[in-house]
């Protein structure tokens, strides 16, 4: 394998559990961002092929619905935890499942409805 190639679904499987399994997320945490950490560019141009790779995944998390975010990066080889950062005040894009549940919210508001209504728009 070589140290850029693209993650496996195993890998993105394994590196969720190893930072879930550290304890400091909440169980419904979400991640917004899965990606390969690339290595070193002085240990890239050193390997060679059949060299051992230590895979890395940075990982972005979202705890809860507030202006929080985690950045992780995991050794899926070795399975640990090699950097954790908490930031306060961020957030990533918003993830699918929270503008899922802004549009279903926002249809079932009835000041929302009642604007709707008076324009005429009755089937939402």
């Amino acid at each position: 394998m070589h140290p850029l190639d693209m993650l496996t679904g195993a890998e993105i499987e394994r590196a969720v559990a190893i930072a879930r399994a550290d304890g400091r997320l909440p169980d419904d945490a979400l991640f917004a961002h899965i990606v390969l950490h690339e290595p070193d560019k002085a240990l890239l141009a050193q390997w060679k092929a059949g060299d051992p790779v230590d895979r890395e995944v940075r990982l972005q998390a979202v705890p809860g619905p507030g202006l929080e975010l985690v950045e992780v990066v995991v050794s899926v080889t070795q399975g640990d935890v090699r950097e954790w950062k908490e930031v306060t005040g961020m957030r990533p894009a918003l993830l699918m499942t929270e503008a899922m549940n802004a549009i279903f919210t926002t249809k079932e508001h009835p000041e929302y409805l009642a604007a709707l209504a008076r324009r005429g728009i009755t089937d939402v």
